[in-house]
C-alpha cells in the first residue's frame, strides 16, 4: 500500500484533540526509533519507562 492510498481520515473538533494525538504519535515514533525513553504496557498504552 502507497502512502497516499492509506484508509485513515481523522475529523477533530477542538485543537487540543490534534495536540493529544500528535504527542502520541511521537511516543510512538521514538519507540520505533529504538529511543528507550517510552514503552508499551501490557494493556497497550504508551508510558515513559522508569528507569530507575
Amino acid at each position: 500500500m502507497e502512502i497516499d492510498d492509506a484508509p485513515v481520515t481523522f475529523i477533530f473538533n477542538k485543537i487540543e484533540s490534534i495536540d493529544a494525538v500528535i504527542f502520541q504519535l511521537q511516543k510512538l515514533k521514538d519507540i520505533m526509533g529504538g529511543d528507550n525513553k517510552y514503552e508499551w504496557t501490557a494493556s497497550g498504552r504508551i508510558v515513559e519507562k522508569n528507569n530507575s
